[in-house]
């Protein structure tokens, strides 16, 4: 006997933990399907459920549409969110993917803050080497000026004026 919808049951979360032992929760079932228990029995021993019932019960199982299809296969077991892989989602990994997001959020304004601080050092150290430029060209500029001053006298240009 192929037990598909007793397993999609299970999926869907309609399980009571009993002793040891896990058994399905059919009071559970049958007010989320509208159905009786007599129905629901019937389902699970041929196997063969109303389609309505296999769709909404595929839509608890995931959370989502079932027109999605496998795309986002995630199932629900054991209070856990199960995707493709055999390893669970547990709550402490949503957390971790919480603080993984929020860390990736910090890095990158702490980012924007030292590319600001970078663009703004780069400005001052240009300023600063246009500074040092200008202030080499008046250097050898008051050298050349004091050379022409303090020439010898016989070293000095003449300046001729012309008599009209």
């Amino acid at each position: 006997m192929n037990k598909s919808f007793k397993k999609l049951l299970r999926k869907s979360g309609f399980v009571i933990v009993f002793g040891g032992s896990v058994i399905i929760d059919k009071n559970a079932a049958c007010d989320f399907l509208h159905c009786s228990t007599r129905t629901l029995d019937r389902w699970i021993n041929t196997d063969k459920p109303c389609p309505r019932a296999v769709s909404l019960l595929r839509m608890k199982a995931r959370s989502i549409p079932d027109s999605w299809g496998d795309k986002y296969a995630f199932d629900i077991n054991d209070n856990l969110i199960t995707p493709d892989y055999p390893h669970g989602i547990t709550p402490e990994h949503l957390r971790m993917i919480k603080f993984i997001n929020a860390n990736a959020t910090r890095q990158e304004s702490d980012n924007e803050y030292y590319k600001k601080q970078i663009a703004a050092l780069r400005d001052d150290n240009a300023r600063k080497a246009a500074k040092a430029r200008i202030a080499q060209a008046a250097n050898l500029l008051n050298e050349v000026i004091n050379d022409v001053i303090f020439l010898a006298p016989n070293e000095r240009p003449t300046h001729k004026k012309k008599v009209n």
